[in-house]
């Protein structure tokens, strides 16, 4: 429910997230390598265009439009019942409810009710400030935990590793993991490895449960266990990595 009222279909996540995102995870079929294409490369297994040279400077751009783009791209799916391919089965009663009333309730708050007390021009202006506050907040956290120089991208090669769990750990990277500040305001997602594994799993647990095993365990079959020690650091590994999956002739 919660899912709706922020505006994007919780079917459509299930799809997107759960099922394309967790169980491929930075192959040629997750959504989110995939995401911007073909304006921004943010995987290595990718076609490369020229102007995705400049794509380390303009993408912090597309970054502000995700929450509203979400919103108009939702209308598209539904009624065409296509994602990224892929046959959506039909809505239920209760999701066609869900839907409508979702999508009502964001933009009644978001809008509606911010132009009916103080007018159009303030509405607009709060729509957009909260639409682009809440695209960044939501850009800043996803593309830290699988867009940086460390992790892995899988690929169809017949020697590919294909150990399920052993992959979540490669495609995956931690940050900021003894900050409780970072784990407060991500939800837990600072322990993105441990998330991949265990999505279950309330992650209060992450770091004095479960982390430790996990850490333990790569380490004793030698599986790399990534950890970026800041969030400034994996941000900063962030725009490394979009400049060099824009300019892969130039820097390695």
């Amino acid at each position: 429910m919660m899912d709706n009222m922020a505006q994007h279909r919780n079917t459509l996540w299930k799809h997107e997230h759960n099922l394309g995102h967790h169980q491929y995870t930075n192959t040629e079929t997750d959504p989110d390598a995939t995401s911007g294409a073909p304006f921004v490369r943010l995987s290595p297994l990718a076609p490369h265009e020229w102007y995705h040279k400049y794509q380390h400077l303009y993408i912090w751009v597309m970054y502000s439009v995700i929450m509203i783009r979400w919103y108009f791209v939702d209308y598209y799916h539904y009624f065409t019942g296509d994602f990224n391919g892929t046959k959506l089965y039909p809505a239920s009663k209760v999701e066609n409810v869900l839907f409508w009333l979702g999508k009502l309730t964001y933009i009644t708050y978001t809008f509606l009710l911010p132009a009916y007390l103080y007018g159009v021009g303030w509405g607009v202006i709060y729509y957009l400030t909260f639409a682009v506050a809440a695209s960044y907040s939501f850009a800043f956290q996803f593309t830290v935990n699988h867009l940086t120089p460390d992790v892995h991208w899988p690929t169809n090669a017949p020697d590919q590793e294909k150990d399920w769990a052993k992959m979540q750990i490669l495609t995956s990277s931690n940050y900021a993991v003894d900050s409780s500040l970072a784990a407060f305001f991500s939800g837990g997602l600072n322990f993105q490895i441990e998330h991949h594994l265990f999505p279950t799993f309330c992650h209060v647990h992450y770091k004095s449960r479960i982390a430790p095993i996990v850490q333990q365990t790569c380490k004793e079959f030698d599986v790399p266990y990534n950890a970026i020690p800041s969030y400034w650091e994996a941000i900063s590994g962030h725009y490394y990595q979009l400049r060099a999956l824009g300019n892969p002739k130039t820097i390695s």
